[in-house]
This record gives C-alpha cells, structure tokens and sequence, in this order.
C-alpha cells in the first residue's frame, strides 16, 4: 500500500515554522487559541484556505477532522470543534495538529512502503503531532513546568504535556538551550 510522505523536516525545522507562525500573528505567549487561529487568522494568512464544520458521519470512520491540502480546505466534526472552542485538550490537540498539516503538507509524495520504512523526519502524522505539541506546549516555554502547570495554562491533555515535558527536559539536558532535531 502506498503510504503518503512529505519534504523531511527535524523537530528543530517545525520549532522553528511554529515559532515563524506565532510571530506573524503576535502570539508569542503561552496558551494558543486554536479555534481563533483557524477562523480567523488562517483566512487573514492565506485566503484561498477555508474550514466547515460537519456532522462526524460526513468525514471517514475514526476521524476527528483533516486538512485536504489539494483543496486547501479543513473539514471539523463540530462536535471536536465545540470541545475545542470550550477547552477540551485532546481536541484542542486535534485542531492543531490538522493545522501543522497545512503548513508542512507542502509537497507530497507517495511511497510504495509500510508506515514501518518512513524515517519519521518525513511522516506527515509525525509532522503534524511536533507541530501540535510546540503550537500548544512552546518546549522553551514549559521546560521547567509541572505536568500539571502545563495542563493547566495550555489547555491541553495530561498525556500530551507529559510527552511534551519529556521531550523539552530531553532536548534541554541534553543540548542545554540548544533544540535538538528529531
């Protein structure tokens, strides 16, 4: 089965995009409004993007929400979107990892693999998580923050902050302030 890849990027590449992203709407804070980003300041960005929000048996079994990059267009399960919008962490993560597909879906090809042989620099779920978890949990930001904290000012899932905080301590003892790659 043919699997999709896309242009190989380090973790230090999407840290680097995410950070670019906040900059060019002036969020270089904390907590990351998602909902807002995706109405408002995706359309503002790019105005050939667009977003509909649909009943959850309008989109493929076991999907939340997915950017269709040949249409430029993010389709939500509004019910995710609700949660979302009301802080749900899990589908505040959904929503952004559907945006880390739009900004790193930017050449796909197709590979005649299993998931198995795709370095995960080129797999653009791989992608799509790394840019979710910095778009949420900016590493240098909670590096030295409680799980809990995390939490708790990101709005995002117990799950998540832990595996964000291992990766920010990781990239941090091992590198100092230096983002390490992959």
């Amino acid at each position: 089965m043919s699997q999709p890849i896309i242009k190989g990027r380090s973790r230090d590449d999407i840290i680097r995009l995410v950070k670019a992203t906040k900059k060019i709407i002036e969020n270089e804070g904390l907590y990351f409004d998602v909902c807002h980003f995706i109405e408002v300041e995706m359309v503002k960005y790019d105005n050939t993007f667009s977003y509909e929000y649909v009943c959850s048996d309008e989109l493929p079994e076991y999907t939340y929400a997915y950017y269709d990059p040949i249409n430029n267009i993010m389709k939500i399960d509004e019910e995710v979107y609700l949660k979302a919008y009301n802080g749900d962490g899990r589908h505040r993560f959904t929503l952004a990892h559907e945006i880390g597909h739009y900004f790193t879906c930017d050449e796909i090809t197709y590979a005649r693999s299993s998931r198995d042989n795709i370095p995960a620099y080129c797999d653009p779920e791989w992608q799509a998580n790394t840019f979710a978890a910095e778009l949420l949990m900016p590493s240098d930001k909670i590096k030295n923050m409680s799980v809990d904290e995390i939490v708790s000012k990101c709005k995002v899932s117990k799950q998540a902050a832990k595996i964000a905080l291992e990766k920010a301590k990781k990239s941090s003892a091992y590198y100092g302030t230096q983002l390490y790659a992959c």
